[in-house]
Parts: C-alpha cells; structure tokens; sequence
C-alpha cells in the first residue's frame, strides 16, 4: 500500500526525534508531512529524516508535557486545514495516511489492511442525540451502525495517534466541510469541536464515509511502571506489548531533554517573546518588531495575546506565533493578583519561562524601538554562566521609589537595581526554572520584605525579579558597562546613538545602543519622532 504520514507536533523535540526515528526503521522512504506548531525546534528533525516540514503558529494547547492541536472550532478547522494541505502537496501520491503524535510509537510493518475509509481505536461512544443525528442523516432506524458494525460506526469516535484514513476520502469529505452545522453539532456534543479524534472522525462519518477499529492499532499499555514526571515515565517493555505495527499513548520521551538527541548542527532556538495584553500593546509590538526588523534581526517573534484579539494580531501579518494568554484562575498566584497590573504584567512576567517556545529568550517591553543591531546583545548575553540576565545598577540607593535598603535590610542581603525592558532567558539550564519557581514563592512575600506598591496600588515585577538575582547570587548587567538599553530619546536624537540616558548620566557608550525605552508611549512625540527616524534611515 501506498502510505504517507501527516503528523503535527510543538514543543518536544526527543519525543519527535524518537517517534521519526522509529517510524524510519520500518519505513524508510514514505513521505512523511511534519507540522510544528508553537515552537521552532524540530527543523532539524526535518532535515535529519528528509521530512517535509512547515512551522505553524500555535492555535492548540501544546506544551513540554501535553499536546492538544484542537481544543475549539477555530483550532479545528486549522487543524482539519493542514491535513488537507498536507493531503494534496506532500501526500498527493500516496493512497493511505498515518495520523502521526509525539506519542505514536511503530513496532513493526502493517500486517492488516484497514476495512474502513478511516480505522483506528474503539474510541468513546458520542452522546446519544448526536449519535441519533447520524442516523437520520442516513436513514439508519436500527443499531445497525453502532460501535462494532462492519458496515461502519455511527456511534463512536476512534481517530487518535496511529489511526490510518483513505487520503481520496479525507479530500472529498473536507471540500463538504460547509455542509457540518458546527454550532448545532456542538449543542449535541462538543467533542467534535475541541478534540482531535472526535473531528476527524465525525467529518469522515458526516460524509458518508465508514469508521471502524483497526486491528494494527493499539494503545500502550504502560502497567502502571514509573513516575509520570521523569524518565521512568512509560516504561513498560514494548515487547509486552501486543505485536500491531502502532501504539498510540507511548509517551516515554516527553519527559528528556533536548541533549538525549544528537544533530550535526547546532540547534539551540532563538527569538522575541512580547507581551501584547491589549490592542494598544499589539500596535507597540507591532512597532517594535518592525525596527528589529529594520536591523536586520530576523529571529522569530512569539507575541502573547487575549484570545478576543486573534484576529486582530492576524491581520498584522508579523508575527512569527501567537500565544494565548490562559491563566490558571484557580492558582493562589491568580488569586493574589487583584489589578489590572497584577494580572497582566506581573502574572505573565512571572510565567516567562513557560510562555516563551524558545530554547533562549529576549523579552523588551512594548514600547521599546530597536535602533542598532542585537547581534552583540545575543553573543554577549548567551555567553553568560547563569541563564537570567537583566540590565541594572548596583548601590543605586535611589531605586525603588527611594526604599530599596528597607527591601535590603528586610531580605537579609543586598537587591540591587534591575530594569524589566530587558530580560534573557535560557531554558536549556535547569536553574532556569528554579528562577521563576522561586519568584513564584517570593510574591507572597511582598509586603513582608517591604517591597512597595505602586502602579494602581499593586505590586510589581521589577522588584521580585531584583530580589531573585539577589538569591541566586546573580548580579545584573550595568547600564553603562555593555550598550543594551537606553531611555527616552528626545526627538534632537537621530539613531543609531551611542548615548546612554539612564540615570541623567547622558554617557557616550562604545557603540550604538540596540534598544531605547520610550515611556511616552506610541502616541507620545517623542516616541513618533524616534519610530520613524529609525525606519528612514
């Protein structure tokens, strides 16, 4: 049979590798489609296993541990989209397809033909009055169409990992895709709407085409061996497992990391994260991403958003990913934010670790121009031992609104001066996520170390951020020792300058200053002025 693989995944690089390289053993030559959504790390995956490879922005919930490409219409039909693309460039030539997942695992050859236009798992049963829907679409007045039909099931839904669909079906019953009353079918049971397996079954069933098991598929049976956060995770011998050519739920590989695999070039991941809570930062993201680009830097740019601005940020045409910003509003940290700047500055800079899809971060503010080269920035800060760096200044007895040794002293060790406009991270170190995990324990301390409150009376960033640097004994970078940021141009500068504002001290740096903060904001005159004296240089 002629078989190809659509296969999407983001965010776990080992466990694509694994999964790829596995399926290579078997099947060395079928064309194999390879989406990465939200992340930009499984190019070299491509590359290494001749893959045809496409990166996405994510519209799904895919992390290190979880992946979930639909979990709503818009996700869906994105979704649904790609399959059709993949179905008619790199699939055009095959007759049957592969669902591929980071959790699909191949043991061995297709021994069984499926019987069906598309097979799978004996997945759940829908509910019933979309159940009773199908049947009446078709006329079926009996359970003649249940789950175990050979005729094909109405009843239920199967199309997880490792399921194999007619790849003629999958096209014919896309283009009716107008034909499926979303809405209607959501009122009867959402899961077509917001889970993967039930979509792409349901449209298949829709259409008139047949759904059963397949008898080469099966589900990882793990045991009950191992801890499901580390490397015991889904140990259960795969020659226990029973002899079917895939196993679906073989997440073993979800919890290494990135060094488990091993490439002939360097496939460390750079870009921007910005965060774009309102339209008025899109605009000043917008903005800024414009005079990185002018600068010729072209790393990609993940901008977070609400997801009521999807649209808006689209139609931008810029950025490189958009992510949602999703608190978790049972979290005693949601719970403990009460402003609007707690919620959208403080709580998201808190969780810049778990935002960012790349292995090593800058994060400007919004309403910062970028007038020089970063080059510099990225060499010079990637270079450093630990992997949070800021800008700062030590004894600065005038920060924090003049009360930052009552900080100091209320600590029990001295917290210098860092400025949030700037911020690397590199996750590839473990200390990483210590950092954030210890920020995340010190908010609830704020008033206990004296830290004062300010922006709409609620606590701020900066200072926790300060704090932490002070734990980990990692001091920041000075204003004035490497030109990284400066501060509000007047509109008599003309960039690139050399001149370094922060503090009044009005310095004369070696060479120009990549990033200039404008507290006047986009509609401020000074930050016009700067804004388009950069794009006409």
């Amino acid at each position: 049979m002629k078989l190809g693989v659509f296969y999407q995944s983001g965010h776990k690089l080992v466990a694509c590798y694994k999964a790829i390289e596995q399926l290579r053993v078997f099947y060395p030559d079928i064309p194999v489609a390879l989406y990465e959504e939200g992340s930009t790390q499984l190019g070299p995956v491509a590359k290494k296993f001749n893959l045809t490879y496409k990166q996405v922005p994510q519209r799904g919930s895919n992390q290190n541990h979880f992946g979930r490409p639909v979990i709503g219409i818009e996700s869906n039909l994105l979704w649904l989209e790609r399959i059709y693309e993949a179905c008619t460039t790199t699939l055009k030539d095959v007759d049957w397809v592969i669902l591929y997942e980071d959790d699909v695992w191949c043991k061995q050859l297709i021994t069984h033909e499926p019987k069906s236009d598309i097979s799978g798992g004996l997945g759940p049963v829908y509910n019933k009055p979309l159940y009773e829907y199908l049947k009446n679409r078709f006329g079926v007045t009996d359970h003649s169409r249940n789950v175990w039909s050979s005729l094909g099931s109405l009843e239920n839904y199967g199309a997880c990992g490792g399921t194999i669909f007619r790849r003629e079906a999958f096209i014919q019953a896309y283009n009716r895709i107008d034909e499926i009353p979303w809405e209607e079918i959501g009122k009867l049971d959402d899961r077509p709407l917001e889970w993967s397996d039930a979509s792409l079954s349901f449209i298949f069933q829709h259409a008139g085409f047949t759904s059963t098991r397949w008898d080469d598929w099966e589900q990882y049976n793990a045991m009950n061996i191992g801890n499901h956060w580390d490397e015991t995770f889904h140990t259960a011998p795969m020659d226990q497992q029973r002899d079917v050519a895939f196993i679906h739920g073989y997440k073993h590989f979800y919890n290494y990391t990135n060094d488990k695999v091993s490439f002939d070039e360097d496939i460390t991941t750079r870009g921007y994260l910005l965060i774009g809570l309102g339209r008025k930062y899109i605009d000043e993201c917008f903005n800024l991403v414009l005079t990185l680009r002018k600068q010729e830097d072209n790393n990609p740019i993940t901008i977070l958003i609400h997801e009521s601005d999807i649209e808006y940020t689209q139609n931008k045409n810029l950025f490189d990913n958009i992510i949602l910003f999703k608190p978790d509003i049972d979290s005693e940290l949601w719970k403990l934010c009460k402003t609007n700047f707690e919620k959208y500055c403080l709580y998201p800079r808190l969780h810049l670790n778990d935002y960012t899809p790349y292995d090593q971060t800058i994060i400007v503010d919004s309403d910062e121009l970028c007038q020089y080269s970063t080059k510099d920035v990225w060499d010079m800060v990637s270079s450093k031992d630990f992997p949070i760096q800021m800008v700062g200044r030590k004894g600065d007895n005038n920060w924090h609104w003049g009360t930052i040794n009552d900080v100091t002293q209320a600590y029990g060790k001295v917290v210098n001066h860092v400025h949030g406009g700037f911020v690397f991270i590199n996750k590839r170190d473990n200390r990483t996520k210590l950092f954030f995990d210890y920020l995340k324990e010190i908010v609830f301390k704020y008033d206990e170390y004296n830290c004062k409150k300010w922006y709409d009376s609620g606590m701020t960033d900066e200072i926790l951020f300060a704090i932490a640097h002070s734990h980990f004994d990692n001091d920041p970078i000075l204003f004035d020792e490497f030109p990284i940021i400066t501060f509000n141009y007047g509109t008599d500068i003309n960039p690139p300058s050399k001149l370094q504002t922060e503090g009044n001290q009005n310095k004369i740096m070696e060479s120009p200053i990549p990033f200039v903060h404008m507290f006047d904001k986009i509609h401020g005159r000074q930050y016009n002025t700067l804004f388009r004296k950069i794009l006409l240089k």
